[in-house]
């Protein structure tokens, strides 16, 4: 048995300085005639006549004899591998210019043998390696070029190995990957570095969406081979990312329902207590109003003073007590109708998609044409970035804002609002901003508790709900709000919510 070898493999410089003395030659040297016969064969090519099954002066047949003809027929050296005795033979068949025979010089491969074999199945050992990792991995050349690819790559990427090995790594997915921060990766940081680690990359791919990956990169070069290959793994963090906003979204919620625990908890300690007082301290007073009516009522004959006690019980003490009382029922009701109120916000199903703020921002400024101009005040809304949010839910929330700030405008300037916007950071953050009486330091945390108001005696109407309800929707949005005030110059809410 032997296989085709390339001549390239065998200098030779070297074939020629070792057949000068074939007798002492430690490689195999023979000469076969164009008829098979074996007219020469040296001492060290005895073990490869024994694989053969010939000697000296015999005619060699078969596959060798074959190879004899072919060397003659072409006029050029042929060279083949054959095994034997544990141990590995390149025979490189020459054919002599104008001669009936051909020479043929051994040359032992065996440690040469074994070290290719050594890396073959480290090369085998390495593609395993690279088809089973459960991530994404590329192999490239040093032109990019894709050398190969594991399957997760291609199940992960919907990509297919035919239009993946031997193209371009911009070019894969009909240039899915012409990303330019993969760009600045390859060609700027990892020939300078030769490695890199943990660079995240957002791309928005065609057929699976919006992917957010960590790239590792390796630079390895092959010292007997002269080859450049660079490894890059690909970690897809998206749905991690996803679970991890989740996990937020869902722990500010908590967060969100402790706080309207406490409010309520405060509200039925604090809120409810006063009007509750009044109820039962004026029922007290009604009950003993009206035993001292029944009682008098009750004689056959009453004195003047009598008469006017009774007179008095009916027109002033009993209805301005029932009067307390109602007065202090109609405020628990609005107590109640609030916390309500602010409960629905929290249970109510949120519908999020791009807003275009432009719009929604006029419609709200439209609905409240008649109380700016009631006001004698200005809304400017300046352009605005869209976001990420209920639509109905966002024109209650800059509704109550703009309505907060025209109910605290100072009476002794003309009214400014301005509505502004900008994006950051995957961000769209929006401001109201007013020239009202604005709003002391100390008093600016209390703003967003239920039912505050910065002044309860103030001709000022309202509930005290329209901040609260405000953070309480921003909570179901994954958004914010925080104030800056200065009081006599008035008040800027900033408003933040996810970019669209």
């Amino acid at each position: 048995m032997y296989k085709d070898v390339p001549e390239h493999k065998q200098p030779r410089e070297l074939i020629e300085s070792l057949a000068r003395f074939p007798a002492e030659n430690p490689c195999p040297v023979m000469r076969i005639a164009k008829d098979g016969t074996l007219l020469y064969a040296n001492a060290s090519s005895s073990s490869i006549l024994k694989l053969w099954g010939y000697r000296q002066g015999e005619k060699i047949c078969g596959q060798w004899h074959d190879v004899v003809l072919e060397t003659l027929s072409n006029g050029t050296s042929l060279t083949r591998e054959v095994e034997c005795d544990d141990k590995c033979y390149s025979l490189t068949f020459v054919p002599p210019a104008a001669c009936e025979y051909v020479n043929v010089y051994g040359l032992d491969r065996t440690e040469a043998k074994r070290v290719e074999l050594a890396v073959a199945d480290a090369r085998t050992y390495a593609e395993s390696i690279v088809a089973t990792v459960r991530q994404p991995l590329l192999v490239l050349d040093s032109e990019l070029t894709v050398v190969s690819a594991n399957r997760s790559f291609y199940r992960d990427f919907r990509v297919d190995p035919e239009n993946t090995v031997g193209s371009l790594v911009y070019e894969l997915g009909d240039g899915q990957w012409d990303i330019p921060e993969l760009r600045r990766l390859l060609e700027e940081i990892l020939p300078a570095s030769t490695w890199f680690d943990d660079f995240r990359v957002e791309h928005d791919f065609p057929d699976i969406g919006l992917r957010v990956m960590l790239l590792n990169g390796r630079q390895v070069i092959s010292e007997g081979e002269k080859t450049q290959r660079i490894l890059l793994a690909i970690k897809d963090i998206t749905d991690s990312l996803r679970a991890e906003q989740e996990r937020e979204r869902l722990l500010k919620t908590v967060a969100a329902k402790n706080r309207e625990l406490q409010d309520i908890i405060y509200i039925a300690s604090h809120d409810l207590k006063s009007p509750l007082v009044n109820i039962l301290g004026f029922s007290s007073e009604l009950l003993r109003d009206c035993e001292q009516l029944g009682n008098l009522l009750g004689k056959d004959q009453l004195e003047q003073s009598e008469k006017d006690a009774v007179e008095n019980l009916v027109r002033n003490e009993i209805p301005q007590e029932v009067k307390f009382i109602s007065s202090s029922g109609h405020m628990l009701k609005g107590l109640i109708d609030g916390m309500l109120k602010v409960s629905r916000i929290g249970g109510a199903e949120y519908s999020i998609e791009p807003l275009n703020m432009n719009e929604l921002m006029q419609e709200v400024a439209d609905a409240l044409e008649f109380s700016i101009r009631e006001r004698g005040a200005s809304v400017t809304v300046e352009r605005l970035p869209d976001c990420l949010g209920d639509a109905s839910k966002t024109s209650q929330l800059f509704s109550n804002l703009i309505n907060n700030a025209l109910k605290y405008l100072d009476p002794g300037r003309k009214g400014v609002i301005r509505i502004l916007g900008r994006s950051e950071n995957g961000r769209s953050e929006y401001c109201v901003e007013d020239n009202g009486i604005g709003i002391d330091a100390a008093h600016q945390q209390k703003v967003f508790e239920i039912f505050h108001r910065l002044n309860p005696r103030d001709d000022v109407g309202g509930e005290g709900l329209g901040l609260t309800i405000a953070m309480r929707i921003l909570d179901q949005m994954d958004g914010g709000m925080r104030l800056e005030s200065e009081p006599g110059k008035g008040s800027k809410f900033f408003v933040s919510l996810p970019g669209a």
